[in-house]
């Protein structure tokens, strides 16, 4: 007898959880991938109907996230919640992205929206000791933890910046998401918000030739952009770029005016946001 489609992709789901406890540090870290996968296999209808429990699992699972560090090819990330572990693990989060965010020695890579560093940390290895890595992280929480990293795998390459990317230098208000890789400054939330400092980035990149951008920053990629237009003229990067349907048009039209071909990302399609891939005419 066939399974309902829904039971069939439950079990494949929980299948997929389970495998990942190998990417536990050490069987301590196994251990707790192990009882996450447990907690999480909860039915989601049982969750639904049980608010209260869902709430419990989703602390529970934060808490425990924030306590485990994994090795994703030799690289140890320590996380900042469960979140945090489905973005750096390689099965479950934006598995196409490596097709485009390809280095070579001696490249520069800036990362606008570094989170707790799933690329920079493995892109500062392809660029070897003679390139750089940028990674711009607004958030204190996420940026404390990238740090962490960095220092975990005693990454020398990488410059990490506690500075939110913007078309002007100020101050701005950072609106806290749900998650780590939620926080924006276009998208307000009920849940509070801190004030950091901003900076168009074309003033932090004098003098720096750039090779390659990633930008994911929940809904600011314009302002982002605007910020950049010195570098985007004068260095010619390709740029992958996550953005949204209200900014969509804005982005295409702004990049197109740059001299830039852009080609949507059909495999991102069951990503939150529209990703895109920049690259100059001619190139």
């Amino acid at each position: 007898m066939a399974l309902h489609p829904s039971l069939t992709g439950f079990l494949a789901h929980t299948i997929v959880r389970f495998k990942l406890v190998r990417y536990g540090e050490n069987i301590l870290h196994r251990l707790s991938m192990l009882y996450l996968a447990v907690l999480y296999s909860t039915p989601k209808f049982i969750r639904r109907r049980l608010p209260l429990l869902d709430r419990k699992i989703e602390e529970l699972c934060n808490t425990l996230a924030r306590k485990t560090v994994v090795n994703v090819n030799g690289i140890k990330f320590a996380l900042i919640d469960y979140e945090s572990m489905r973005i750096v693990l390689p099965e479950l989060h934006e598995k196409w992205m490596w097709d485009y965010l390809k280095v070579k020695s001696g490249d520069v890579f800036l990362d606008v929206g570094a989170h707790v560093g799933k690329y920079v940390l493995q892109i500062a290895r392809d660029v070897g000791e003679n390139g750089l890595i940028i990674a711009i992280e607004p958030n204190p929480e996420n940026y404390a933890v990238l740090v962490k990293n960095i220092r975990m795998n005693k990454t020398e390459n990488i410059l990490a910046l506690n500075i939110a990317a913007w078309n002007e230098d100020c101050k701005i208000e950072l609106f806290t998401g749900v998650a780590g890789g939620q926080h924006s400054l276009k998208r307000k939330a009920k849940l509070g918000s801190v004030v950091i400092e901003a900076r168009a980035l074309d003033n932090v990149l004098k003098g720096i030739d750039v090779d390659l951008v990633k930008i994911d920053v929940e809904e600011a990629e314009v302002e982002v952009l605007q910020g950049l237009e010195n570098t985007l003229k004068k260095c010619r990067p390709k740029v992958v770029m996550e953005t949204f349907e209200t900014n969509l048009e804005t982005v295409k039209k702004f990049m197109i005016q740059l001299g830039y071909n852009i080609m949507p990302i059909h495999a991102s399609e069951f990503e939150k946001g529209i990703y895109l891939y920049c690259r100059p005419q001619n190139s």
